[in-house]
């Protein structure tokens, strides 16, 4: 095929787009909004030229649109005054991971293209942060956020882990499809590699959980040796990297425990004053952290406003904006009076998927949440103890993995509602559409 056949090609443009959103996440979430922007006009433009509105009917479309109308019920009846119009535009996501499937569809071999393209930019970040790692610069010059932490091409964003944890799996979706196990085992230990090196606890806490739940769900296909193989490698390349790095060490172990159980030094000191451990679960250790527990703890403040839908969605941040204000003298001053915050109360989210649909969107939110991940847990036995043999319940039963650990409930997480988040754990979807029908007469 010559160059102008390329460019001629049927869908040239939003091949290219889709096959650049990996990198897209990384480099621009601006131009990443734009590019999902034009191939969803596009290909609702050929949904209705042609007529093929059977895209548009499918569970995951029309279970988000429900989602979508609780999200608008509890915001139009919020107690709180606030106004975040942002909201309103959530819908986009759908109409995303829709016009991914429709492609996906149309464009051959679009879903090995796509797999290739993640293992590039996986190994893009492993050059980049391994020179990081080593200099204390990347490549373009940026500085790590800290000396535990590498953040590589996203700069002063210290999530190239979470990036690794949502992307990475879908290559298990290819080399299981493709039985390419030497490939897996590669980029499983690559991907450990950068997850340890971004210095996320709770990414590398949801990889080694992927990597039990995964071992488990294929041991028929991988092989007692292989597994392990896998488990010595992976668990003796962890506890060797970390091990080999005082500034790893730190963050991992000392850091942790010292977040968890010490009372007498740093914040925990301040919320031993505040005697935040009385209002907690466990009385002998925080979950996660002290901060952690009392972002949790607020969400439940806020939950207690207004039980049956919250203080709104994103109401958590415009809410605490509201509360916490400066006197004339540039004091902070904080309104305990209705939600019994303190000083370490307000951020942009309470860090939990869950704490923050309990607060901004109360039992309405939550309730759904739950069982959405309970009708997840539900598919995901299915396909474990009733498959077959066939690769078609190998992939499906990849997917439900994969959605299982990006909705997977005791973690610390980013917002719900941020852009750069909806659509990483969103995008497996599109590939389980395309399941759908790449396999419906098998």
């Amino acid at each position: 095929m010559n160059k102008l056949n390329y460019f001629s090609e049927k869908f040239f443009f939003e091949k290219i787009l889709i096959l650049l959103i990996p990198f897209l996440f990384i480099f621009s979430r601006f131009f990443l909004e734009i590019s999902l922007i034009y191939i969803t006009i596009s290909a609702t433009i050929n949904i209705f030229r042609n007529k093929e509105f059977n895209y548009l009917n499918n569970n995951f479309f029309l279970i988000f649109i429900f989602f979508y109308l609780i999200i608008l019920f509890c915001y139009f009846v919020k107690k709180e005054n606030f106004s975040d119009e942002s909201i309103f535009f959530y819908i986009r996501y759908a109409f995303y991971i829709n016009s991914i499937f429709f492609f996906l569809l149309k464009i051959r071999n679009l879903d090995q293209l796509f797999f290739l393209s993640i293992k590039i930019s996986i190994i893009v970040l492993f050059i980049d942060a391994t020179f990081q790692y080593l200099t204390g610069k990347n490549l373009f010059g940026y500085t790590s956020p800290a000396s535990n932490r590498m953040a590589s091409f996203f700069n002063d964003e210290a999530i190239m882990g979470s990036f690794i944890l949502h992307f990475f799996p879908l290559l298990i979706l290819q080399e299981i499809e493709k039985k390419k196990y030497f490939q897996l085992i590669f980029f499983t230990i690559v991907s450990g590699y950068l997850i340890i090196l971004s210095g996320e606890r709770s990414s590398l806490g949801l990889f080694i959980l992927l990597l039990i739940i995964s071992i488990l769900a294929f041991n028929h296909l991988i092989g007692l040796k292989n597994i392990i193989f896998i488990l010595l490698i992976s668990i003796s390349s962890i506890v060797f990297l970390i091990s080999s790095s005082s500034e790893l060490k730190e963050r991992y172990i000392y850091q942790t425990f010292f977040e968890m159980k010490n009372f007498e030094k740093g914040i925990n000191k301040e919320f031993e004053s505040m005697k935040l451990r009385d209002k907690t679960l466990f009385k002998n250790f925080y979950i996660f952290s002290g901060y952690h527990n009392n972002l949790f703890l607020t969400s439940i403040e806020f939950f207690k406003s207004n039980k049956i839908t919250g203080i709104g969605p994103r109401g958590f941040k415009n809410v605490c904006k509201k509360i916490a204000t400066r006197d004339e003298n540039g004091s902070l001053q904080i309104d305990n009076s209705k939600f019994d915050l303190n000083k370490h109360s307000c951020n942009n989210h309470p860090h939990n998927y869950y704490f923050q649909a309990l607060a901004e969107m109360g039992l309405i939110g939550l309730l759904f949440l739950i069982l959405f991940y309970l009708f997840l847990i539900f598919k995901f036995l299915s396909y474990l103890f009733l498959r077959s043999e066939k690769t078609r319940d190998n992939y499906f039963l990849t997917i439900l993995i994969i959605c299982l650990i990006n909705f997977w409930p005791i973690t610390t997480t980013g917002d719900f509602f941020n852009n750069w988040i909806s659509i990483i754990i969103y995008i497996p979807f599109a590939f389980y559409l395309f399941g759908k029908e790449k396999y419906k007469n098998i």
